[in-house]
């Protein structure tokens, strides 16, 4: 089941999803080279990025000692919709990224692969197989 094509969203708007790190300069590292994220507000102090994600922004913040909860949450995804999963595939792996091979699924009309990042944060990154159904056809 696709989502319906709307260009009239009810609600706020998501100005960013925040995952705690165990070090947020090593996740910066990783999210630059593995997603191609780019930082657009730093706070080395408070141990803190804003990353550009397309049309999202992604946080990471450093774990305090005194933060409850040891480990990252695994029942939360970060899901990237990238123009050409396979050559994501390629590129992922070719820097020697741990990455499910890429998996059709045709009845909800994308590939994705899977892949966690360096906290074990699960992360998708899929392509639709016909045109997006959430922009429309003219999109």
């Amino acid at each position: 089941m696709t989502p319906s094509p709307t260009t009239d969203i009810p609600g706020p708007d998501l100005f960013m999803t925040v995952i705690k790190v165990r070090s947020w300069e090593e996740s910066l590292r990783w999210y630059s080279a593995a997603l191609g994220l780019f930082p657009v507000l730093t706070d080395a102090v408070r141990g803190f990025v804003l990353l550009a994600a397309g049309n999202g922004r992604l946080a990471l913040q450093q774990r305090r000692e005194d933060d409850p909860g040891e480990e990252p949450r695994r029942d939360a995804r970060l899901v990237f919709l990238v123009p050409d999963v396979e050559a994501e595939y390629r590129r992922l792996a070719e820097r020697g990224i741990e990455v499910t091979p890429p998996a059709l699924n045709a009845r909800e009309n994308f590939t994705e692969i899977r892949l966690h990042d360096p906290d074990g944060v699960p992360l998708t990154l899929f392509s639709w197989t016909r045109p997006d159904p959430v922009a429309g056809p003219d999109a």
